[in-house]
């Protein structure tokens, strides 16, 4: 599997990034003057525009060979869009992207960070540890941000936690009364694996309220996204472009831009 690499500091592109979607209606006009038009969700699609700057020859080498490897615009290629959260329904954890065990009580309308009542409240009651975990389709060598708010009345230690199926790599979090974020950044480098686990583990008998889930391509988190049914990750993206242009900038340094095209659906 081809994946659009990523930067030295572990981050997928640069500020500022330029994304939009297209869509397209098809009209049908009738004779009679009526007019019926239907969403083509086909037809949707995707473009980033990422413009890098003050890259070293190592990077600009990773880039442009990955262009070549993928033969221009010919081979299909995973990007994970730096811009969104990759977690799916990341408020709804009745969704069943969510994997839970049923003694994990999920209550909703709690108020969050946000000034809103989106969190939700956790309850263990079983007497062992349960997790809340969603998997998705990002390498394990990819750099990643696993984050959470939460909060509880007692002192609570939770668990953050990223593993591919033979690596594992986990962050101890004790709670407070105060809404807190908490974070855990991880990259197998040696993984092969096309898929990992993010989950947060709840001790026997805690109660927890948690809110804004969210998983980014980059070492650090950035301001949280909600989500619905997207995942931003794009399995069959596309270099839009016969070529890339690097410009040398200062010694060592160099700065190019890439465009990049896939279908919106997932």
């Amino acid at each position: 599997m081809l994946v659009f690499p990523q930067l030295l500091t572990g981050a997928t592109a640069q500020y500022p990034i330029r994304r939009r979607r297209s869509e397209r209606a098809i009209v049908n006009v009738s004779q009679d003057g009526s007019v019926t038009a239907l969403w083509d969700e086909s037809a949707s699609q995707v473009k980033w525009d990422l413009c890098f700057s003050g890259l070293t020859d190592q990077e600009v080498s990773n880039l442009t060979s990955f262009y070549q490897l993928c033969e221009g615009s010919l081979q299909p290629f995973l990007f994970i869009d730096p811009a969104a959260n990759l977690f799916a329904y990341s408020e709804d954890f009745t969704q069943p992207a969510w994997q839970k065990n049923t003694l994990l009580i999920v209550g909703f309308g709690i108020a969050d960070p946000y000034g809103t009542t989106r969190a939700s409240q956790l309850t263990n009651s079983s007497l062992g540890v349960l997790s809340v975990t969603q998997t998705l389709g990002v390498p394990g060598f990819t750099t990643c941000a696993l984050s959470v708010y939460a909060r509880s009345d007692a002192s609570i230690q939770l668990t953050l936690t990223r593993s591919d199926g033979s690596n594992i790599e986990s962050a101890l979090l004790q709670t407070s009364p105060v809404w807190t974020r908490f974070s855990l950044s991880t990259a197998f480098a040696s993984s092969i694996s096309t898929s990992c686990n993010f989950s947060l583990e709840l001790p026997a008998g805690a109660t927890v309220d948690i809110f804004g889930f969210q998983v980014e391509p980059q070492p650090m988190p950035g301001t949280y996204v909600e989500t619905s049914s997207y995942t931003g990750i794009y399995p069959n993206t596309r270099f839009d472009g016969s070529q890339i242009t690097v410009t040398a900038t200062d010694p060592g340094q160099s700065s190019l831009t890439v465009s990049l095209l896939s279908p919106s659906a997932q």
